[in-house]
């Protein structure tokens, strides 16, 4: 049984990781990469330096699983998404933009993958380094990196940190609200 209590809090024990398999894809591996030394859930703001800032190491949120995953492809999302909001409206960003958290909001980032990367079926064709968003029964955003090893469930894992960085059986767990595959191209 899962508990809620605000934000993205621990709900179950993750499911153990097997030794990474054959996929490549770099935001997987960059996904992959988070699970040592995992991060313990911190959303707080705090600034960092522009671009290619980051929250220290051992904290960070489920948005910030993402940035890292994605920097580590090669794709800046902290840039990315400050200079596209100075073109185009995002739901988190009001008149003035704030580079030190704009990119760390899941809200944002599913505008900006619509944009900028590939939206899917929310059921079918998942593939390691893809990315998931959910609304979680408190109502609350959330994403994750598809991992490329099956849970018990049969369906694939997410990494994700909904309390520290974990790869869980959780694809279908909540309500799924987005499957995108990011476009690393940064010339857009």
């Amino acid at each position: 049984m899962m508990m809620w209590t605000v934000g993205c809090q621990p709900a179950a024990a993750p499911t153990p990781r097997p030794m990474a398999g054959a996929s490549t894809d770099p935001v997987y591996l960059g996904a992959v990469a988070q699970l040592e030394d995992a991060a313990v859930y911190d959303a707080s703001y705090q600034p960092i330096r522009y671009p290619g800032g980051d929250v220290p190491k051992d904290r960070g949120a489920c948005a910030d699983v993402v940035v890292r995953a994605l920097r580590h492809a090669g794709l800046d999302l902290q840039k990315a998404i400050h200079e596209d909001a100075a073109r185009h409206r995002y739901p988190r960003i009001g008149t003035r933009r704030d580079r030190n958290i704009d990119h760390r909001r899941v809200a944002n980032q599913v505008v900006y993958l619509k944009r900028h990367g590939k939206a899917l079926a929310n059921d079918r064709d998942w593939r390691a380094g893809d990315i998931v968003a959910w609304v979680l029964p408190n109502g609350r955003d959330h994403i994750g990196i598809v991992s490329e090893h099956k849970g018990r469930s049969g369906n694939l894992a997410v990494i994700h940190n909904i309390g520290r960085v974990s790869e869980d059986d959780v694809l279908y767990a909540w309500q799924v609200v987005g499957h995108y595959r990011a476009s690393l191209r940064t010339d857009r």
